[in-house]
């Protein structure tokens, strides 16, 4: 008498059917993971090129403000010869007109002049002032000298001439007319 057993319709390559499932969840949640930690790397690198980003452009423009303060200065401090420049110039330039007016007035006292003694003082007159006439265009002509030079010189020390030669320009037109007269110009 035997005793069979019955068959079981399971193979032993198969693993149960619970296996497969954890598995494939398992497999899920790794790769969620590491996504996750991708983005958490990403997310300190993009914080990390901002932050350096920011610093960078906090020091460019503490940078900036202190090369514009000192532009501001400099043009100051040329605004400021130049006006000086130009109130000596106009100074020296009606001490060249008193001179010329008291040179023709000694010129026509010397003509009216009777007597020998009154004609020599009044051609001392004239003489003297002619004097004072061209030593007055001579300080006129040493200050549109100077006033060329400053504006020149802070052209060629402009990080921008050709907006530092505009500036110049409109400034040296204002002061070119009486330069121009003291040259013998017109």
């Amino acid at each position: 008498m035997s005793v069979t057993q019955p068959v079981t319709s399971t193979t032993p390559d198969a693993p149960p059917p619970g296996a497969a499932r954890r598995n494939w969840w398992i497999w899920v949640s790794a790769a969620l993971g590491l996504v996750v930690i991708a983005l958490v790397i990403l997310q300190l690198g993009t914080r990390s090129q901002l932050d350096d980003a920011q610093q960078s452009a906090s020091e460019a423009s503490a940078s900036y403000q202190a090369a514009y303060k000192e532009l501001e200065e400099e043009l100051g401090q040329t605004q400021q010869d130049l006006e000086q420049t130009t109130a000596d110039l106009k100074d020296a330039q009606q001490a060249a007109d008193r001179a010329e007016q008291d040179a023709a007035d000694a010129d026509q006292r010397a003509q009216d002049a009777k007597s020998a003694n009154a004609k020599a003082t009044a051609e001392a007159d004239a003489a003297r002032a002619e004097a004072e006439a061209a030593q007055a265009k001579t300080t006129i002509t040493q200050d549109c000298a100077t006033a060329f030079s400053s504006q020149l010189s802070s052209v060629a020390q402009s990080d921008d001439p050709a907006a530092a030669a505009q500036t110049a320009k409109a400034e040296l037109q204002a002061i070119a007319a009486d330069c121009k007269a003291a040259l013998g110009g017109t």
